[in-house]
């Protein structure tokens, strides 16, 4: 039966942020000098409520061999948000003493190739099972063997199976928290190689935008994560906080500490949700309030905008971001902004003095300048009157 880790994440930092949490590259030799770089486990947005919202992953040691198409070149990995996502996958089982782990062999679906191009590429004959998939990566469903030597599985490919330039990636999966299939570990594939990878049970969590899958250099993201290593403890269990000043504290327990703490999670679970929303309702509020009690009328504002349909999480985090450093170049206070994951509704405090108009002009400048992701821009007054 596969262990299970289980991973508590609070945030006492007392700042909001996005966290992510992702494997330390496994050990992977003879892939032809592919660099191995890491993807995204797991990422979610922590408010700073000491405790009242956990960051709860689980991490199975069920390992896949994985593959498929990079969606940049791999010479340009690890790009910039670039996300891979596995297209054909096989379940690996690791070399023990006496029992020596798989091997598997990659192979592609070479439907826009002809024979007379394969003949003149050189690839063997039988290399290729000829169906319409456009050139995609898979594994040769009859060409498992057991080589891979112990704590290892092996993915190898023959010479002739495919071209460096068609940019084939494959590496180290496993499953998430919902069982779905996942890449940890993403490397470039080489023909004529057998590279041999051993999984590592040591993790990060670092404060970091992302979503599941993205590809990160895993040396450079680690450098301030909060390092998680479970190699040698016997317990399964690991217990993180973000201290003020970004700081960490990692405490790790027994499957008895897990489960309580599993269970304690699920039963407040709800009520952060609500916590969370009533929070957002009364600092709206509050600040509408306060623009509605101050004597200076034109002291604060309730500016807004609206996001176009399918405006990614990605492109909200940036835009609102590039709202906030444009109005406070301009000397305004930003007092509440839009949280992820949804930066929903895009209702943002401004503190200001000066005209009405000149506020709501350089309001109007900062939405335009983010494109077609934002329209209708609006500043409201302490007298609710749209300027």
């Amino acid at each position: 039966m596969s262990t299970t880790y289980k991973v508590f994440f609070t945030n006492y930092s007392g700042f909001n942020n996005n966290f992510a949490f992702f494997s330390a590259a496994p050990i992977v030799t003879n892939n032809g000098g592919s660099p191995v770089y890491g993807n995204i486990i797991a990422s979610q947005y922590v408010p700073a409520d000491n405790g009242d919202t956990t960051f709860e992953i689980d991490v199975t040691q069920t390992y896949y061999a994985w593959t498929s198409i990079s969606p940049v070149a791999t010479k340009d990995l690890p790009g910039s948000n670039v996300v891979t996502k596995i297209s054909n996958s096989k379940l690996a089982t690791l070399g023990k003493s006496g029992a020596p782990g798989s091997t598997c062999d990659v192979k592609v679906f070479a439907s826009q190739l002809g024979m007379n191009q394969l003949a003149n590429l050189g690839f063997l004959s039988g290399t290729f099972k000829l169906v319409n998939s456009g050139g995609n990566p898979t594994f040769d469903g009859n060409a498992t063997t057991y080589q891979a030597p112990d704590g290892t599985y092996q993915i190898a490919s023959d010479q002739g199976a495919f071209l460096p330039d068609q940019n084939f990636i494959c590496g180290l999966g496993s499953v998430d928290s919902n069982g779905q299939r996942i890449p940890v570990a993403t490397f470039a594939a080489q023909p004529n190689t057998v590279a041999t990878i051993a999984p590592v049970v040591k993790f990060y969590i670092a404060q970091y935008g992302s979503q599941q899958g993205t590809v990160i250099n895993v040396s450079i993201l680690s450098n301030k994560a909060a390092e998680i290593d479970f190699t040698g403890k016997g317990v399964h269990a690991a217990f993180v906080k973000q201290v003020s000043g970004g700081g960490w504290e990692i405490k790790y327990g027994t499957a008895a500490a897990m489960l309580e703490a599993s269970q304690a999670f699920t039963a407040k679970q709800k009520r952060s949700l609500l916590n969370a929303r009533q929070q957002d309702i009364a600092k709206l509020m509050g600040l509408l309030q306060a623009n509605l009690e101050s004597n200076d009328v034109d002291d604060r504002y309730l500016c807004s905008f609206k996001w176009a349909n399918g405006t990614t999480t990605e492109e909200k985090g940036a835009a609102v971001t590039g709202v906030v450093a444009a109005m406070t170049g301009h000397g305004y206070h930003v007092l509440k902004e839009p949280s992820s994951p949804n930066y929903d509704p895009a209702n943002f405090g401004i503190s200001a003095v000066g005209s009405p108009t000149t506020i709501a002009n350089n309001w109007t400048q900062a939405v335009n300048a983010l494109g077609a992701i934002a329209s209708d821009p609006k500043t409201i007054n302490a007298n609710l009157v749209d300027q």
